[in-house]
């Protein structure tokens, strides 16, 4: 009889978030949000989805996989986004709470900050 060793596959829960308006963040570069109040007004959240890696979501969250023949379009949409795919601006926090932010290439890890009125 053979042995066989089998490495697990390990699966995270991720939620995306699209960015609302994302031309800026393709033309002047990435910026991440700063302060939680920012995040909450120019990002959507889109799915959560259970992955591998950040750029197992980002093949994931491609159009031509998560929707390939425009079921996501009327979702999309009422969130008041217009990209179906993700792309650079677009975030993912992980099931640690950890915030990624999608480069042109790869992945920049932010904090996000709470707003403290009245100080």
């Amino acid at each position: 009889m053979s042995s066989r060793i089998v490495t697990p596959i390990i699966v995270h829960e991720y939620t995306i978030f699209y960015c609302v308006d994302p031309t800026p963040q393709m033309v002047e570069g990435v910026n991440p949000p700063k302060y939680l109040g920012e995040f909450h007004s120019k990002w959507r959240e889109v799915t959560k989805i259970n992955a591998e890696s950040l750029d197992d979501v980002f093949a994931m969250m491609q159009g031509e996989s998560w929707s390939p023949t425009g079921e996501a379009r009327s979702h999309i949409e009422r969130l008041g986004l217009t990209h179906t795919s993700m792309s650079a601006g677009d975030i993912v926090r992980d099931y640690l709470g950890n915030y990624y932010i999608c480069e042109h290439v790869g992945w920049t890890r932010f904090n996000l900050i709470p707003e403290v009125y009245g100080l």
